[in-house]
């Protein structure tokens, strides 16, 4: 279970939602690059992970009231608190899509509100 809400007080702008099998929580990547020196060898830059570089697309069976939950939430904010299991997040919400049956959100993190 995953919960999406707004960051400030809205009796309306909180969802609960069960993902389906195929949603993508984001991959964890470095920020890392790899040079070729004049010598033959490499230079390897790691400036570390960070939550921002993740992309969170969440897969859910569509309802009447998760349509029109979604749809309130992506026209009246631009950024919402995304809670899953492996934290809490401020997200940008990139997009809704409903396909058929299912209804699919991407949402980009900008960062981890709680120590991990």
């Amino acid at each position: 279970m995953v919960t999406l809400s707004s960051l400030t007080f809205d009796p309306d702008g909180y969802i609960e939602i069960e993902p389906l099998s195929d949603t993508d929580y984001g991959a964890l990547v470095r920020r890392v690059n790899r040079v070729a020196t004049l010598d033959g060898g490499v230079a390897i830059n790691n400036f570390g992970l960070t939550d921002a570089d993740r992309t969170v697309r969440i897969a859910f069976m569509r309802t009447a009231e998760l349509d029109r939950l979604t749809d309130r939430l992506f026209r009246l904010y631009a950024f919402a608190c995304l809670v899953m299991d492996d934290g809490v997040y401020r997200v940008a919400l990139e997009s809704r899509i409903l396909d058929g049956a299912e209804c699919r959100l991407s949402l980009l993190i900008v960062e981890r509100l709680n120590v991990a």
